[in-house]
């Protein structure tokens, strides 16, 4: 059996009350329990069984970071279907190059995305526009715990250019999705499962759930919303106590600190230089930051204290991304 699928219902069951989930719906905060994420992630492996997903079956998802992508990933890997997911922000070269790579049986958009299909008419293999948007989560279905998907089927693709600038799909089987977001867990420096963890990568929110974290999501987008914008946006959850953020470099530079109750920071991506890493560490002053150094397809490598990142670059004018981060 998966050790994904069997993970997230033993979660599920164990932190059934416990939030899971905050984020806004038509400008107001909503929450999810751990229950009400098990019980809408098999309604929506219910809704894309009737529309004839199965076993195998690949899935191109082009829609917005969301709860309800979450649940619809959860729901695919239930299902044993694979999901290739392409960002928003993707040029219509880049769509076409996915498809052709990658040959969808079902191509995933939500209300925020549905011109899509206007792009994907032409290409007659498709079985089915889903629109994510359109599951009645108000429904009920049968909630079976005894899923029996290998380890080795195809879970999750991700299309990068890395570091050669070539795009290349990132292909990752049960197995190894669960053994990176163990890796991911196995670094973060908490002995608590009360954490609420504000985080902008869709990946990590597996990562949250496994551990049994609250995720906050704001379902912000850095590159088309302005400093002024993404503040208004964030400042709606001001009131909940954000103990950490797993996130981009940009987020930080670009988005206030407005969080009381913070304690630490994740954050990888580009290398920075001196004057942004300083902003970030005079931003988050009372802050213990971890940099975090890995691979686009979210494999850790290294990680070191900003501090130490800094102290490097001031002293020895070196770049150093720290240590080989625990694989145990």
């Amino acid at each position: 059996m998966s050790k994904i699928i069997n993970v997230f219902n033993q979660i599920c069951d164990k932190e059934k009350d416990k939030i899971a989930f905050i984020y806004l719906e038509h400008g107001k905060i909503k929450t999810k329990t751990f229950a009400d994420l098990k019980n809408d992630t098999y309604i929506m492996k219910h809704y894309l069984h009737t529309l004839g997903v199965k076993e195998d079956d690949k899935i191109l998802a082009f829609a917005t970071s969301s709860y309800q992508l979450c649940v619809f990933m959860l729901a695919s890997l239930h299902l044993g279907a694979s999901i290739m997911y392409v960002d928003i922000l993707a040029k219509q070269d880049r769509l076409k190059s996915s498809f052709n790579d990658y040959k969808p049986d079902y191509i995933l958009v939500s209300n925020k995305t549905k011109y899509i299909k206007v792009f994907f008419k032409d290409f007659n293999k498709i079985k089915k526009v889903i629109n994510i948007d359109s599951v009645n989560y108000n429904s009920t279905s049968e909630i079976n715990d005894f899923e029996e998907i290998d380890e080795k089927k195809t879970a999750l693709l991700t299309m990068t250019t890395g570091s050669t600038g070539k795009p290349k799909i990132v292909i990752r089987t049960h197995q190894n999705l669960y053994e990176q977001l163990k890796l991911v867990n196995d670094n973060i420096d908490s002995k608590t499962s009360d954490e609420i963890v504000l985080t902008t990568s869709y990946i990590y929110v597996f990562a949250n759930i496994m551990n049994g974290y609250t995720t906050v999501l704001p379902q912000i987008n850095l590159a088309l919303s302005s400093n002024y914008l993404l503040d208004k946006k964030l400042s709606k959850f001001q009131s909940i106590p954000i103990s950490m953020i797993i996130t981009s470099p940009d987020f930080c530079l670009k988005t206030k600190n407005m969080y009381q109750s913070l304690k630490r920071i994740y954050f990888g991506g580009a290398i920075l230089n001196i004057n942004e890493a300083k902003i970030i560490q005079d931003k988050y002053r009372d802050t213990d930051i971890e940099y975090i150094y890995g691979a686009t397809e979210c494999n850790l490598i290294s990680k070191i204290n900003l501090a130490d990142y800094i102290n490097y670059l001031e002293k020895e004018n070196k770049c150093v991304l720290g240590q080989v981060v625990n694989r145990c």
